[in-house]
């Protein structure tokens, strides 16, 4: 799941939420990041978990490469 995705390219990458918001140049919040990574925003939107997963490094395919999801990055 794109979470758990999100999750261990922050801990192999040693990055704290307040540097995942700076690499998102402060568009999402280290406290927002924070509740979505502990599961306490139940439905993050779409672009939130993109630029989320971005900020890790990962692409919208590979954050939902094992669901059945269609993302359509134009």
């Amino acid at each position: 799941m794109w979470r758990e995705c999100i999750l261990e390219a922050k801990k192999a990458q040693g990055l704290s939420p307040k540097a995942m918001s700076e690499r998102t140049k402060g568009h999402l919040p280290e406290r927002t990041i924070i509740r979505i990574l502990n599961g306490d925003t139940e439905n993050p939107r779409i672009d939130t978990i993109i630029e989320l997963g971005e900020s890790v490094g990962l692409s919208p395919k590979e954050l939902f490469a094992d669901t059945n999801a269609i993302v359509n990055n134009n």
